[in-house]
């Protein structure tokens, strides 16, 4: 059992390794966006539906409001400074294999393995490389580096904690082996050789040693599950964190069009498929980077549709209270984030192509497992997923 944040990992490790048992067996410069600043009273705002840039300028900061008896809503709402969200196709980046090989193992040569993943009008390749507990798998839109070894010492200290989650206890402060300023300048530097656009600021937490030692005790002590998990030996307890384990975790936004893509995944009901949101987390210590996830990245191949109009934070709220209203829900659910991004849908049977589309999404920022944590409208449509 691990922390949401290697459970996430895990997920799309395996979903990239998942066409390896038989090999076993035998881009665009650096942009700095931000959610515009609105000074909108919920109170006494009305919606404005002249332009796409006037709704979303008129679009108050904060909602508290109840949809029925199955939701209510008291979130932040955060939207981007634009005038138009087209509707594109858009294709996995293809990385320069050569530079992360470069930058991980140079001078060392990992052992290779190769698969290749196929659909119909499709097919995507995936690498993998290995030395000793150092593992990186590269295919289309997708990189993941990590030192598992060393990355499990952390388990514990950031169990319930995951870096882009408005609830994480770790600091904003600075490290002693390297300032903020230089980790955030690190990972941008391979983004931008890497041809992803970022949306706003990154966030980055500072794990010392002192709040990971108060972490790791606090979850033993008040989880006798977690007990019973390290007296087991699947998990192990760090016995003292020392400064030579402080790091920090930094998590990004991937944008097209100046309009951040989503994090989050979902399933879709019609074709059954897991559609991954963009992901960007990188752990740094004082050797260097320890773990490095690029999911799902994606640029614009082409747009299909640019809608005159979207419908406002309002018609869509008014949308999920439509869906929701006639079923019986075991419990309330309480939304306090929504914002407008870009959320995929099917495309065709591509592996490497997807459709975006402009999609309110609302949100919990903490969630639990067996709860519904997202629901998503989309801004066209007004469809909900």
């Amino acid at each position: 059992m691990k922390s949401h944040r290697y459970f996430y990992k895990s997920c799309i490790i395996f979903c990239m390794c998942c066409c390896l048992i038989a090999l076993s067996g035998c881009r665009s410069q650096m942009i700095n966006n931000s959610s515009e600043k609105r000074d909108v009273d919920s109170e006494s705002y009305e919606i404005d539906n002249t332009s796409i840039k006037a709704m979303l300028k008129n679009t108050p900061n904060h909602i508290k409001k109840s949809l029925g008896e199955n939701i209510s809503i008291d979130a932040e709402v955060i939207v981007p400074e634009v005038e138009n969200t087209p509707i594109f196709i858009g294709k996995h980046i293809l990385f320069d294999e050569n530079y992360f090989v470069d930058k991980f193992f140079k001078d060392r040569s990992p052992e290779t393995k190769e698969s290749e993943n196929s659909m119909i009008t499709d097919s995507d390749k995936i690498k993998v490389y290995r030395i000793d507990d150092e593992l990186m798998i590269i295919r289309s839109g997708s990189v993941i580096y990590t030192k598992e070894e060393k990355l499990k010492k952390y388990n514990l200290a950031t169990y319930s904690r995951f870096i882009n989650g408005i609830s994480d206890v770790y600091s904003n402060g600075e490290l002693d082996f390297m300032s903020r300023e230089e980790a955030i300048n690190h990972v941008k530097e391979i983004l931008i050789k890497n041809g992803i656009s970022i949306y706003g600021e990154p966030k980055i937490y500072a794990l010392t040693a002192e709040k990971m030692q108060e972490e790791q005790d606090k979850l033993i002590r008040e989880n006798d599950g977690i007990k019973k998990i390290i007296e087991s030996g699947i998990m192990e307890k760090q016995d003292k964190f020392i400064k030579y384990d402080e790091c920090y975790a930094l998590s990004f936004r991937g944008e097209v069009n100046n309009i951040p893509i989503t994090r989050d995944l979902y399933i879709d009901e019609v074709s059954d498929k897991t559609i991954g949101g963009m992901r960007i987390e990188v752990w740094i210590d004082k050797e260097g980077i320890i773990d490095l996830v690029i999911s799902n990245a994606f640029e614009n191949l082409n747009e299909v549709e640019n809608p005159e109009n979207l419908l406002s934070v309002d018609e869509a709220m008014d949308k999920l209270q439509q869906r929701y209203d006639s079923k019986v829900m075991e419990n309330k659910i309480n939304f306090n984030e929504i914002a407008l991004e870009y959320v995929g849908v099917p495309y065709e049977k591509k592996v490497t192509e997807i459709k975006f589309v402009p999609t309110w999404c609302f949100k919990k920022k903490e969630g639990r497992s067996n709860e519904e944590n997202y629901m998503r409208v989309n801004a066209v449509t007004g469809e909900v997923f």
